[in-house]
């Protein structure tokens, strides 16, 4: 017994090779399965390559630059009021990047030269969307740059601003276009309608530059006149480059009307003439529009435009936002802004994209939603809500040039 007892037992002699038998299988079986897996694994290509880059991106939406496309006139006679609109909206660039951007996102606008031309603001649009991938557009001043830059941003779902193209041709570009100025539909029914029923004019004629923004201005006017009964005695254009108004002047003393309309698309052309006018001793009431109000013209020259009314949307700078704006721009640039409307409007804009992207809006539609939902939004032009073509409705100042300053002499509220 004790022998047997101290020899091993036979199973234990089986049992270890039935171990190394297991011991083997399983590791040809997983061996193979390890083989199966590798080979499936670099198919389906799960690599950190792939995984990376979308989380790279991802990051990249949350604290990348807020990139915004500008086009203005930045040269020419129009860069008189492209220039203060683009200081405008570097003013609210600064003020919202100092504060912490965006959603922690810095703004970067990018400008290109639209030079109130039609090809320029095409091709600078196209530019800005394609290539440098903006989310938002801002400009053109003149409504020939908006007409044809808004489009290009309207195909592609980019929500675009102006505040001072007024074409009323705009309001039926999209509903990925707002502005913050009011149609030339509502301009020229201020100007028609103050004319006949302040003035008493029963008689009036209308000398345009020929450019979208003048000629719609000028046929308003012309239809709103009419229909309140007053008589168009004369309706001239001239080509932008002009300089001797002697022979427009002339046909503007012959026929003696109530008022005269005169609708230059930037200063220069506006004051020479407005000086023909004076030199052929033309007595009609002169009224124009907002280009010939610039505060920096009427202070070279005042003399010229002296008794000159024009018309343009009301901006009461005692309004805190109002004045807020003021005080930004006096600091930035030691000057007083020489178009408060447009230039109150554009800083508007900067804050109209802000406020969208931190209503949490995501995608062009949303915040053309949250646009068009606004009620009283506060904006330094004034409260602003949007119609259902992206228009704004706002009170017009009328403002008469005397002494080198245009001092306020009433207010207008066209009929829609």
């Amino acid at each position: 017994m004790p022998d047997i007892i101290d020899t091993p037992p036979q199973v234990s002699l089986v049992k270890p090779k039935i171990n190394v038998c297991l011991i083997a299988f399983f590791g040809i079986f997983f061996l193979l399965v390890g083989l199966v897996l590798g080979y499936q694994l670099k198919n389906i290509n799960l690599s950190p390559k792939t995984i990376t880059p979308n989380l790279n991106q991802k990051a990249a939406v949350k604290t990348g630059e807020l990139k915004i496309g500008g086009i203005l006139p930045l040269t020419g006679d129009a860069a008189a009021y492209g220039i203060p609109i683009q200081q405008a909206a570097f003013v609210a660039q600064k003020e919202i990047n100092a504060a912490g951007g965006i959603g922690g996102r810095q703004i970067k606008i990018i400008w290109k030269d639209g030079r109130c031309e039609k090809n320029a603001s095409q091709t600078a649009a196209e530019q800005l969307i394609n290539e440098e991938k903006v989310e938002f557009l801002i400009g053109g001043a003149c409504s020939s740059e908006f007409l044809n830059s808004a489009p290009v941003a309207q195909a592609k779902k980019v929500i675009s601003f102006s505040s001072s193209a007024t074409s009323p041709k705009i309001s039926y570009l999209g509903k990925y276009i707002f502005r913050t100025c009011p149609s030339d539909a509502l301009a020229g029914k201020a100007a028609a309608g103050y004319a006949y029923n302040k003035w008493n004019a029963k008689t009036a004629g209308i000398i345009a530059e020929s450019k979208d923004y003048t000629r719609a201005l000028g046929d308003v006017f012309s239809k709103d006149f009419t229909s309140m009964g007053g008589k168009i005695l004369f309706d001239e254009t001239f080509a932008t480059g002009t300089t001797d108004f002697t022979d427009l002047a002339g046909k503007a003393k012959e026929a003696r009307a109530d008022v005269v309309y005169i609708l230059p698309q930037s200063p220069t052309p506006g004051v020479l003439l407005a000086k023909a006018l004076k030199d052929q001793e033309v007595t009609s009431q002169i009224l124009t529009t907002q280009v010939l109000l610039i505060r920096d013209a009427l202070q070279e020259q005042g003399e010229i435009l002296e008794g000159v009314t024009g018309i343009e949307v009301l901006f009461d700078e005692t309004k805190p936002k109002a004045k807020h704006f003021l005080e930004l721009y006096k600091k930035e640039y030691n000057l007083d802004p020489t178009y408060p409307g447009f230039m109150a409007g554009m800083y508007d804009v900067i804050y109209l994209v802000k406020g969208a992207l931190e209503s949490g809006a995501k995608d062009s539609d949303q915040i053309a939603s949250w646009l068009y939902g606004l009620e009283s939004w506060d904006g330094a032009v004034g409260e602003l809500e949007f119609n259902n073509q992206g228009d704004p409705s706002l009170v017009y100042s009328i403002r008469k040039i005397s002494g080198f300053a245009a001092p306020q002499v009433d207010t207008y509220v066209p009929t829609p």
